[in-house]
């Protein structure tokens, strides 16, 4: 059945803090048996605030309705009775219930009774009652309500029982801030927080309360306006803690958005929260490099103080103030580089951060230091003979750097010296084709070219950013050329005339030694290098190629790793077995099957990049 309703006048919002409130008060009414009225009354509704009375703000009214139904029981006895509704009074804050108990009622026995809501399951003498699931929506408060009167029998008069009706749930009015303002006109919101109840059992012939359980409670059609999300909800009474919001529009969830740290709820009382009053939330955002701002409404608020990291060159992340609103702000990116700066900012009382990154696809471009785990390379004049597998480097040799400190775990890490820096070149460009991958999932844009890895060898590859997930992924194609002759033509150093070609350095996990030098063609447009993560702190960019299991291996197949890239050298324009460059046979086994690379990277593969004017961060050495 449908609760009476309970509704909000017009309203001014409240700040959650400790000031008075008025209580919901309570009216008589009476009854007889074996036919019993039950005269059932509440008050008109009184402001349920934490300010002194003044017109125009919010409160709570009731009323009851036809469809309304009480449950009914004698105390200490099973003797239960259902009752409905027989009349409501003009002004709807009265009304005669009648109904019938199993058994006659003697003098001055004592009734308790709670009104039946949807929400509730009637079991003997008692009543369950849950709440884990609301609308959010003001006009279904009363839904989710629990009332509760108790009065004597006194067979004299038309209505022998008189019950005093008292509301046992709090209520609450919420505005949640999103980070970004959403289209959507309503939201899921799912409320948390420290024992937060959601069901309790009603006992009827003792008229007290028990098995109170917790959980989350789920609101389905909280209204949405931009920024702003207003939750409204019957909450059971009590202190709640850490009080949060997971709310889900447009698709997307925005998790642990705070309503309260603490609050202490009473019944029959309406609480009004407004985050911004005393408080921002903490914002985190990967945008574009275009200008940014984000006006919140935030009466009364003072910046007391302002610190920001990097201190040096992040003046473009601004926040503001008029006593009104709050403005938070972000330069257009001119730099050609991704940025990341954090800003925080007080109010004496409460400190917000804004964690802003401002990054595109083509800040990419530019030129980049990279450091391997272990660099190997050849040295001296190739001399060419025979053909098909038998095309041998007969002069091969192979020079290595090792990491200064000794490491052996193929990590790179900041503070040692690798002593095999590189600079590697890339170039952007606008579009790019799309590019089908084999070994990694998904279709991605060609938008990058890189030199560096080897004499004039130019490789293409993929930059992605994801701002919902405020995450990047640089990708470079095996297949260097993207065209139908595959490998590439050197025109400098000393293999010029050959062709060459990308292949990943595997570990072989089925066999007892750890590099396992195969070498690999492509057949196809879409192989991959493996995916480098990106990671932007200040103004220094780093895009990391994991290969040492402690950052997570780069897996092709179910025994085959990739742990490091290899520059492959080939007689032909086509990569393949026919035309690949091997060592010489008398370096021993496997012998054929040994390709005489160019050069070889080990383990985590680090590229840094910092922003023209600012302080490098070294990674291994001068690097």
């Amino acid at each position: 059945m449908v609760l009476r309703k309970i509704f909000l006048a017009a309203a001014s919002l409240i700040l959650l803090g400790g000031c008075s409130s008025d209580e919901l008060a309570n009216t008589t009414g009476g009854s007889k048996t074996p036919g019993v009225t039950i005269s059932a009354g509440m008050d008109e509704g009184t402001r349920v605030s934490f300010t002194p009375y003044t017109e125009g703000a919010e409160r709570l009214k009731v009323a009851w309705e036809s469809s309304d139904a009480l449950f009914a029981v004698v105390s200490s006895s099973t003797n239960t009775g259902n009752f409905t509704v027989s009349q409501i009074q003009s002004d709807v804050h009265k009304a005669n219930f009648t109904g019938t108990f199993d058994t006659p009622l003697t003098q001055s026995s004592e009734v308790s009774a709670c009104v039946k809501t949807a929400s509730s399951t009637v079991s003997g003498t008692g009543a369950t009652f849950e709440w884990s699931t609301q609308t959010g929506v003001a006009a279904d408060l009363g839904k989710y309500d629990i009332l509760t009167g108790n009065g004597n029998y006194e067979p004299s008069g038309t209505s022998p029982i008189h019950m005093h009706f008292d509301h046992q749930m709090s209520f609450l009015k919420a505005t949640v801030i999103l980070p970004v303002a959403a289209t959507g006109n309503t939201a899921t919101v799912t409320l948390k927080g420290t024992g937060l109840p959601t069901s309790v059992v009603w006992n009827g012939n003792t008229n007290t309360f028990s098995d109170l359980k917790t959980g989350n409670i789920t609101l389905t059609a909280a209204p949405v306006n931009g920024t702003e999300v207003t939750v409204y909800a019957a909450l059971y009474p009590g202190t709640v803690k850490e009080l949060c919001a997971d709310v889900t529009v447009d698709g997307t969830t925005y998790g642990n958005l705070l309503v309260t740290h603490s609050a202490t709820l009473e019944a029959g009382k309406l609480y009004t929260v407004s985050r911004n009053a005393s408080s921002i939330e903490d914002i985190k955002l990967w945008i574009p490099d275009a200008a940014w701002s984000k006006v919140i409404d935030c009466k009364n608020y003072k910046i007391a103080s302002v610190a920001r990291e990097p201190e040096e060159g992040s003046d473009w992340l601004n926040v503001s103030s008029d006593g009104t609103h709050v403005t938070l702000s972000a330069d257009a990116n001119t730099t050609g580089a991704p940025r990341q700066a954090t800003l925080s900012f007080t109010n004496g009382s409460s400190t917000t951060t804004v964690d802003i990154t401002q990054i595109e696809d083509k800040d990419f471009a530019g030129t980049w230091d990279m450091t391997a785990f272990k660099v190997f390379y050849t040295t001296g004049d190739a001399t060419i003979t025979g053909v098909g597998t038998n095309i041998h480097d007969n002069t091969w040799s192979a020079i290595g750097t090792t990491p200064g400190d000794g490491a052996t775990n193929d990590i790179v890490k900041e503070g040692v010296d690798y002593g095999n820096k590189q600079e590697m070149e890339i170039d952007y460009q606008s579009g790019g084709s799309s590019i089908a991958g084999i070994y990694q999932a998904g279709t991605h844009r060609q938008n990058l070219s890189m030199r560096g890895l080897y004499e004039n060898l130019r490789t293409k590859g993929s930059a992605e950013v994801d701002y919902s997930k405020m995450s990047a992924n640089v990708y470079f194609f095996i297949d260097t050329n993207q065209s139908n002759s595959k490998n590439q033509r050197l025109y400098t150093g000393t293999y010029a005339g050959q062709y060459a070609n990308l292949m990943p350095e595997f570990y072989n996990t089925s066999t007892s030694t750890h590099w396992d030098f195969q070498y690999a063609w492509t057949g196809g447009t879409g192989y991959w290098w493996y995916r480098g993560d990106v990671t932007v702190a200040g103004h220094t960019t780093k895009v990391s190629w994991y290969a040492n299991g402690t950052n997570g291996y780069q897996n092709l197949s179910a025994k085959l790793r990739v742990v490091g890239l290899q520059v492959m050298r080939y007689t032909g324009p086509v990569p393949s077995a026919s035309y690949i460059i091997r060592e010489p046979e008398s370096l021993g086994a496997p012998k054929p099957n040994w390709g005489a690379y160019a050069i070889t990277y080990q383990g985590d593969i680090v590229m840094k990049r910092t922003a023209d004017g600012y302080r490098e961060i070294t990674i291994g050495g001068d690097n």
